[in-house]
């Protein structure tokens, strides 16, 4: 037999929670398209208001921090988003090489997105380095390609001498760059993920 669960019994998010989670989304995307625009210049607060549709007053009680807070916030929002995609995108992809290359080819598109590559490839890295060394999306990339190495290794198609943490920081460092490259120049995207494809094929096992 079926259990199912009355839909009176199934926890609601109240009117008032969905909209606060609407307007925390559309302040950030704010953040994203200011900056992304002239890289904060000016009075970036006023900016991300009256893109948002707010005042200042309201802006503040989300994210009472203000700039700097925005900034984090933002970041880690599109890493989630990003992490979000790849998972997706990985699903039914059994092959090492295709799931490496998923999160690259993901990070590529990102890169060639007016408003998320700029920010989260260029601008935002650059502002909030010394708080956030390693991003979501990055420390994602990261433990994908560790754990995909590895287990390429056990099936015998990578070298053991391979050591997978220090390729995968290596190969990291590549997804980072794919991302840079194709928020400065969207056509040298094919180029990129074409070097790394190489990259993994020097991999393989001799």
């Amino acid at each position: 037999m079926v259990m199912t669960t009355p839909l009176d019994a199934v926890p609601k998010t109240s009117l008032r929670a969905r909209r606060r989670a609407r307007t925390h989304d559309e302040i950030l995307e704010s953040v994203v398209h200011v900056f992304a625009i002239d890289g904060g210049s000016g009075a970036v607060i006023d900016q991300i208001a009256t893109e948002a549709g707010l005042s200042r007053a309201t802006l503040y009680s989300y994210f009472p921090g203000g700039v700097d807070e925005l900034i984090a916030a933002a970041y880690d929002w599109l890493g989630e988003q990003f992490v979000q995609q790849a998972e997706e995108r990985l699903r039914g992809l059994s092959d090492w090489r295709s799931r490496i290359l998923t999160h690259a080819e993901l990070m590529a598109e990102w890169g060639s997105d007016r408003y998320r590559g700029a920010f989260y490839n260029i601008v935002g890295p650059k502002l909030i380095s010394a708080t956030h060394p390693t991003g979501v999306g990055s420390q994602s990339t990261l433990r994908l390609v560790e754990t995909e190495l590895a287990r390429a290794q056990e099936i015998g198609e990578v070298d053991e001498a391979v050591d997978p943490r220090s390729v995968a920081a290596l190969l990291t460092g590549c997804v980072k760059v794919i991302g840079v490259e194709s928020a400065r120049n969207k056509a040298s995207a094919d180029s990129h993920l074409e070097a790394l494809r190489a990259l993994l094929r020097g991999l393989d096992r001799a």
